[in-house]
């Protein structure tokens, strides 16, 4: 079964291959990249190229990528995910006897979804 590149067949240290959790298709920035570009115009391909390959805003700023990111709707799709990822957070908590412990994890999601950053 390949997946893997090289002689190696993907396979790690020691000839065997990687966890699962740990075998990566793509580069880990990939994903959200694609969010943002799937349909965007060669123009906003490249501005978002150019801040991952620069890891940073050195030739295209934080506003135009924000922009950018609100107009193709990647935003807006990022916050519906926290919100879902937030509500499973909490049900998961349902596990565990009420505890000052629980309430407070149970507080974090909401204040992580409130906060601007």
């Amino acid at each position: 079964g390949g997946g893997g590149g090289g002689a190696e067949g993907g396979r790690g240290a020691g000839g065997r291959a990687p966890p699962p959790h740990k075998q990566q298709k793509h580069p880990p920035h990939t994903h959200r990249r694609e969010s943002v570009t799937r349909q965007g115009d060669p123009q906003t391909r490249a501005m978002v190229e150019t801040v991952v390959e620069d890891r940073g805003f050195d030739r295209v700023s934080h506003a135009e990528i924000v922009a950018v990111a609100k107009r193709s709707g990647a935003i807006a799709r990022a916050e519906a995910m926290a919100v879902r990822q937030a509500e499973a957070a909490r049900a998961a908590l349902s596990v565990f006897a009420p505890s000052p412990e629980r309430t407070a994890l149970l507080t974090l999601p909401d204040f992580i979804l409130a906060r601007d950053h």
